[in-house]
C-alpha cells in the first residue's frame, strides 16, 4: 500500500515537473531555434512578379498563372507545409526574399485553413470546408480585407490586380489540397498533430508533448524518471519534432 501511495506521487510530481519544463520550452521556444525557415526561393530572372509576389511555378493541374513545376520536385506550397509547425511559433519574420512574402501569405492561409477544418471530423467534411473556402472572394493588396498591407506592392493596373488574384487564388486552391492529405490520415480521421495548430492552442499541444515524453520514458525505462533520463531526451529536438 505504502509503496502504490509513494508510486503515485512520484508520477504525480513527475507530471508537474514536466509540465513545468515543457511550459518553459514554449516561453523560451526561439532561444532553441537558430531561426524560422526561410524559403528556398530566390529573386531569379525569368519569374514573373505582380504587386512584387513572384509568381512561382507550381506541382497543380488547377487552372491559373502559374507556371508548371515537376512532380518531383519541391515548390512553395510544399515548403509552406513543410515549415508552418514551425514558424507559426515565431512573432517576427526578417524578409529575405520575395519569395518570403508568399510563404508568410501561405502560411496565415494555412492557418486559416485549419481553423475551418477544427471540428470537422471526417475527410468529407474537412473537404467540404475547404472547398466553400475557395468559393470566398481573395482580395488583392489595396483592398478590403486583404490581411498583410504593405507586405505586397499595389497593383499598377487593373490587370495586374486580375493576375495576382488570379494567381493567389490557385495557390490558395492548390494548399488547400495539399493541406488535407496531411491534416486527415489515409483512414479519413483526424490528425491531431496538425489540427491542434487550427488556433494554436498551446495548451493541448503541451498536453501532447507530455504524452509522448510520459510513453517514452515509461516504454524505454519502465519509469517516469529515469535515472539520466535528463541528459539522454534532448527536449528541444522532441519538440520540434511534434511542431
Amino acid at each position: 500500500m505504502v509503496i502504490s501511495v509513494m508510486l503515485f506521487y512520484t508520477r504525480y510530481f513527475a507530471c508537474f515537473f514536466l509540465t513545468v519544463a515543457c511550459d518553459s520550452v514554449l516561453k523560451d521556444l526561439s532561444a532553441y531555434i537558430e531561426m524560422v525557415y526561410h524559403s528556398s526561393f530566390v529573386d531569379e530572372e525569368g519569374i514573373s512578379k505582380a504587386c512584387g509576389c513572384p509568381l512561382l511555378p507550381l506541382k497543380s493541374h488547377i487552372k491559373g498563372p502559374a507556371p508548371v513545376s515537376e512532380q518531383d520536385s519541391t515548390d512553395i506550397v510544399d515548403e509552406a507545409i513543410t515549415f508552418f509547425r514551425a514558424n507559426v511559433f515565431f512573432r517576427n519574420f526578417d524578409i529575405k526574399s520575395s519569395a518570403d512574402k508568399l510563404l508568410i501569405y501561405l502560411t496565415f492561409y494555412i492557418n486559416i485553413a485549419l481553423k475551418r477544418l477544427e471540428g470537422c471530423r471526417t475527410l468529407a467534411e474537412g473537404t467540404k470546408a475547404i472547398i466553400n473556402l475557395g468559393l470566398e472572394d481573395v482580395p488583392v493588396p489595396g483592398e478590403s480585407g486583404f490581411p498583410f498591407p504593405g507586405l505586397f506592392a499595389l497593383p499598377q493596373s487593373p490587370k495586374e490586380a486580375v493576375l495576382f488574384r488570379n494567381y493567389l487564388k490557385q495557390i490558395r486552391e492548390e494548399t488547400s489540397g495539399r493541406l488535407l492529405s496531411v491534416a486527415y490520415r489515409p483512414n479519413g480521421t483526424p490528425n491531431k498533430w496538425w489540427l491542434a495548430f487550427a488556433k494554436r492552442n498551446l495548451q493541448l499541444l503541451l498536453r501532447m508533448l507530455l504524452q509522448v515524453l510520459i510513453s517514452y520514458a515509461l516504454v524505454h525505462y519502465g519509469t517516469l524518471l529515469p535515472s539520466g533520463l535528463g541528459s539522454e531526451i534532448s527536449l528541444p529536438v522532441r519538440f520540434q519534432w511534434i511542431v
